[in-house]
């Protein structure tokens, strides 16, 4: 049997008519027969290569097998369709007309097929004689239709043949929104938009789930040929806005579509739509500079953008362009510090213009020759720049000790989380199971049982109550954010604690009383709770230790403001001059020691103690 069906599909592969008809009449069997992995029919087969008078021999002897599925739950009218080969779509529709109604595995009809391959004829022929399968297969919500798979991908006969039986279908949309013209403008067919257009000439006014034309869709996929093309034919689509208030340069920017972007700029009157905001305030000059293309920045300023254009969080447009030039100028350093006597510094955001000034000025006389720039003394200029070096260290580890509070504050609320989920389980489900007579729990008298729901349910509200206090206070402060987190981290080792004294009693309470296992069982868990201990012990130490070391930190530095202020009194008297009253709030001795108190002395302490760390 094997054999014969080789020769079959070779009779077939070879158009050898003859030999297949001597095949099918010695034995009929093989037309009922399944091929390949696809499991084919014969029919399928003769449709694929073509053969129609082997499918006229075939549906003589079985016209069922018109309709016959594969594992893709394909119709031979399906492969027909998909090679366009008319003659065999008619012959199968005089066999089983029921035929054109059967969808395959990827809910495709026949003319869907037909449209994907671009066979126009077939489309024509199914058109002229089965158009209710337009209304009956393709309903609205599919996520594609046979109009939209012919216009994505760019199928201009196919797309003509179903627009002249019922325009509408160049108004649907699919299951995102989109139009065949979206479509068609995103992938750059120009010959399907141009049709469409001039059949639907508003269809350029539709827009998607996300509000966009499609000249947007277009403008995204950089499809300069669609745009120039609608921009000629219908102007108000180049000026169009989405739903959240962007213009076709936001799509491109945001897209990285460089070309499209100095193409409607050289083709187009942008200049009401460059510095056109979205609703967050952006315009496409913030869109570059946020994402830090250079070109595409330099090419907006080119065309018109405003560099001091703020956003709604009050950011400059061109503030990284700013910052470039002031990097790259040779410019004095501001004072950062109310501390070095400057209290009113540039704002980029601001005052951009006087910082663009400050800029020009000091460059040029940085650069003139007539009257150079004075120098400063070596060891002046030495104090000055370690002072500039220790502020930004000092700045960055305040920056990481912030970073790493908000980190453990969200570990924190994580850990607390996974225990009231942990501990609520274990609470429905205590270990001994349920009595399935009255609902109890088995080993409810027992000692050890109920000192796991004591500690169970101890977990579980601790947990909900660190959850709760975290999720409903958002301190600003660093003080304010140590002191919740310190009484979070104690409640946090209350849970754990009373978690594993849960689990303890869990065991004990489900354990056999004496085994040789059950002894090795309590040994490990005792070993296991030794370690927790330890670990809480040792952090205790810790935290002991930090504490200590940070009130010495705090000692030294009073000291040290003390001899100080003794050093200048002396001195002052030595040169006949009065003493300051340090217990005058306004003097500067005494805003040194008002600030010391505000002081991260965290930061400070940990790194004069060498450790790069702090418990807390």
């Amino acid at each position: 049997m094997d054999q014969m069906n080789q020769e079959l599909v070779r009779s077939i592969e070879s158009n050898s008519v003859p030999t297949f008809l001597s095949l099918i009449h010695g034995n009929q069997i093989l037309i009922h027969q399944r091929y390949g992995e696809a499991q084919d029919t014969v029919l399928h087969l003769i449709a694929r290569h073509g053969r129609t008078a082997m499918a006229d021999l075939v549906l003589n002897l079985e016209s069922s097998m018109a309709g016959a599925q594969n594992a893709l739950l394909d119709t031979p009218l399906h492969v027909a369709a998909r090679v366009g080969n008319l003659e065999m779509v008619t012959l199968f529709e005089a066999a089983d007309p029921s035929a054109f109604h059967k969808v395959n595995a990827y809910n495709q009809s026949v003319l869907l097929v037909a449209c994907s391959r671009g066979r126009a004829d077939v489309v024509r022929y199914l058109l002229q004689f089965h158009n209710k399968l337009l209304v009956e297969l393709e309903k609205e919500d599919k996520s594609t239709t046979s109009i939209h798979i012919a216009a994505t991908l760019g199928h201009t006969a196919v797309v003509r043949e179903i627009m002249r039986v019922n325009l509408r279908f160049a108004l649907r949309r699919n299951s995102s929104g989109c139009t065949p013209l979206h479509l068609a403008c995103g992938r750059g067919h120009l010959d399907v938009a141009a049709l469409i257009l001039s059949r639907c000439p508003k269809s350029y006014k539709q827009m998607d789930d996300q509000g966009q034309t499609p000249f947007h869709w277009a403008a995204r996929e950089g499809q300069i040929k669609i745009m120039e093309f609608m921009a000629a034919s219908k102007p108000p689509s180049a000026y169009a806005l989405t739903e959240k208030g962007e213009t076709c340069l936001h799509l491109a920017v945001r897209n990285n579509q460089y070309k499209a972007v100095t193409h409607l700029g050289k083709k187009l009157d942008i200049r009401n739509i460059i510095n056109q905001k979205d609703h967050q305030g952006n315009t496409p000059l913030h869109m570059a500079a946020e994402r830090r293309l250079k070109s595409m920045e330099k090419c907006l300023i080119k065309l018109g953008a405003n560099m001091y254009a703020l956003n709604n969080k009050g950011e400059a447009a061109g503030v990284n362009a700013i910052e470039g030039i002031s990097k790259s100028s040779q410019v004095e350093t501001w004072p950062t510090s109310e501390s070095e006597g400057v209290t009113n510094l540039p704002s980029f955001t601001s005052q951009p213009q006087q910082m663009m000034d400050s800029i020009s000025n000091r460059s040029s006389e940085g650069n003139s020759t007539s009257s150079p720039r004075p120098k400063m003394s070596s060891p002046a200029n030495h104090r000055q720049s370690l002072r500039t070096h220790q502020r930004r260290q000092r700045q960055k580890k305040v920056e990481n000790q912030a970073e790493g509070l908000r980190n453990a504050r969200n570990t924190i609320i994580i850990v607390a989380v996974l225990i009231a989920t942990v501990t609520f389980s274990s609470g429905v489900n205590p270990p001994g199971g349920y009595n399935q007579m009255n609902g109890k729990a088995m080993l409810a008298r027992q000692v050890p049982f109920k000192v796991f729901m004591v500690c169970n349910v101890g977990a579980l509200f601790l947990s909900l109550v660190i959850v709760t206090v975290l999720l409903s206070i958002i301190p600003f402060q660093r003080q304010s954010m140590m002191k919740l987190l310190a009484v979070a981290h104690k409640l946090m080792w209350a849970s754990v604690s009373c978690l594993a004294a849960a689990y303890f009693a869990a065991i004990w309470s489900i354990m056999p009383r004496v085994t040789g296992t059950a002894w090795v069982l309590v040994l490990v868990v005792s070993i296991g709770s030794v370690c927790t201990l330890s670990t809480m012990a040792g952090l205790g130490v810790m935290l002991a230790d930090h504490a200590r070391g940070k009130q010495r930190w705090r000692e030294m530095k009073k000291n040290k403001r003390q001899g100080q202020g003794g050093k200048s009194g002396s001195r002052a008297h030595r040169h006949g001059k009065p003493e300051r009253d340090t217990d005058i709030p306004n003097t500067k001795q005494a805003k040194c020691d008002s600030s010391f108190h505000s002081s991260n002395s965290d930061v400070d302490s940990s790194d004069a103690s060498g450790k790069g760390y702090h418990v807390y």
